[in-house]
Order: C-alpha cells, then structure tokens, then sequence
C-alpha cells in the first residue's frame, strides 16, 4: 500500500523550503511502532511509503511518524491512514506519446504533444541528450491535456537527440514516443554567421541603387568600399543583418570623395596625379 505524507518545511529568505526526513516509521495509533520505511518521491516530487500488507489488518487505522531536522531542531509529525486490503498494483505505463518536430531558438526546443488516451495519464517528459556526450534536459508537460512540452538550457551549435516519455498517475512511464527517438536537431549560433547587408538609396530612392546591395562582413577589419555612386548626390544608408542579433554597433561611417580627372581641383587624366 502506497501512503503519502507532507515533509517538514523551513522558510529561507521568504521562501518555503520542503526538508526531506530523517526517518519514517509506521506506528499504531498509541504510539507503537511496526515498522521504519524508505521513503520516495513520484513524478510530482510528493513524498510517499510502501507499507507491507501482512504487518498490517484491513480497514484498521495507523499513522506515520515523520521525523527531520529543521534549522538543527528535531521537529514530528505524524500522519493517519487506514490500512486495506491489497489489490494489483499498477505497473502498466500509458501509451507512448505522439510528438512532433519541434520550433527551435537559439537556447529552447517547443515541441507539440498529442497526449494517450488512457484515462490514468499524468504527464510527458521530453529528454533531450547532446550528441557526443553533455548534460541531458528535460521539460515536462504542464498537466494531462496540455499539448506542448519545452525543453530551455540549449547550448548553441549542439545536435541532440529527444526522447518522449509518458507517465501515468502511479509514474509508471511509457514507451519511448514513436518517431521521437533518434531525431537530432541543432540549435543556431549566437553569433553572426553570414554577412550584413548595406543598401544605398540615391536621392530618396523607393528601391535601392543598382550597385547594392553590398554584403560586408561584420568579422572583417579594415575598411569596406563600395562603387561610384555618381556626383551631386544624397545617399542614404540601411544596414540590414542576416540573423537576429541582440545589438548591432556602428564603429564608424565614413565617405571618400574624389574630383574626378578634367574636373577643376581633380586628376589631370585617368592615371594622372
């Protein structure tokens, strides 16, 4: 017989903290004990025992002594329940989960999730694990009719594998989701990996200039010319990234003007000084 209890707990800074037990011992009502008990946790964290059915009778009443140390303080509590008679325990997990590929940024992986049909399903955790080793994740479906699962600490430029889980009220889980299992997908860099592009626009132009667009690459130093836009002209200038980036900074933007060759104050000829 499963049997759940509620831990000690210890506000820390305004926050209320669970601390797990020292001891859990299955005692009769006057205080006499039967048995101590390993103590677990489900799928939820909610703590629980198994008690052995032939220590026990039906339908008598017993409690459990919860023993912990608080903020060094040995703190009690007991909980009642009521012994019955045994009957086959759960050990069938639900259906496999049908899950889809999933939307993909730069650190998170939402995948949409199709629940089972059994009528005891509880939840589906999706695993992701790093391809050539790494630390695995998890995100779990929020209750039993949500239909997404999201899976956040992505590292950049990392393949994983997913793998879905259903589970059922009793955590028995299911088998692996189907076509889940063996899928890699890789998460984009952080940085910018193709080059910006710098459209010029003459003479407050609707399209921009027959010479642009001008691919300059954010990784290069030195300075990026374009070509003769032609005398007597405004230009305007739009910078435009290939990938989303959090901050775009302009150093510095400058023009070289020249008089071309014949002009007054220019080149006498074409290789001239």
């Amino acid at each position: 017989m499963r049997v759940y209890f509620t831990p000690a707990r210890l506000y820390t800074g305004g926050a209320l903290t669970t601390i797990a037990p020292d001891t859990v011992v299955a005692q009769t009502t006057a205080g006499v004990a039967i048995e101590s008990l390993a103590y677990a946790t489900d799928a939820d964290g909610d703590f629980y025992v198994d008690t052995t059915n032939t220590l026990y009778t039906a339908s008598t009443k017993y409690q459990l002594l919860v023993s912990s140390t608080v903020a060094g303080t040995a703190v009690s509590r007991t909980h009642p329940f009521t012994h019955v008679t045994p009957t086959t325990a759960d050990l069938v997990g639900p259906a496999a989960p049908s899950v889809g590929a999933p939307a993909v940024s730069e650190d998170e992986a939402s995948f949409p999730v199709t629940p089972p049909a059994d009528s005891d399903y509880h939840h589906t955790t999706v695993f992701m694990v790093p391809v050539g080793g790494g630390t695995v994740l998890s995100g779990q479906s929020a209750s039993a009719t949500a239909t997404s699962v999201t899976v956040t600490g992505l590292a950049s430029n990392t393949s994983y594998v997913y793998i879905a889980l259903a589970y059922d009220d009793s955590g028995n889980p299911s088998a692996v989701g189907g076509y889940a299992l063996g899928t890699a997908i890789t998460t984009p860099a952080s940085t910018i990996d193709y080059p910006a592009l710098v459209k010029w626009f003459i003479n407050d132009e609707v399209d921009y200039h027959e010479f642009g667009p001008e691919e300059v690459d954010p990784t290069a130093g030195g300075s990026q010319r374009i070509p003769d836009l032609g005398r007597g002209r405004e230009i305007s200038v739009l910078i435009e990234c290939q990938e989303p980036v959090e901050r775009l900074t302009i150093r510095s933007l400058g023009v070289w003007a020249t008089v071309p060759g014949g002009m007054p104050g220019g080149l006498r000829d074409d290789v001239g000084t």
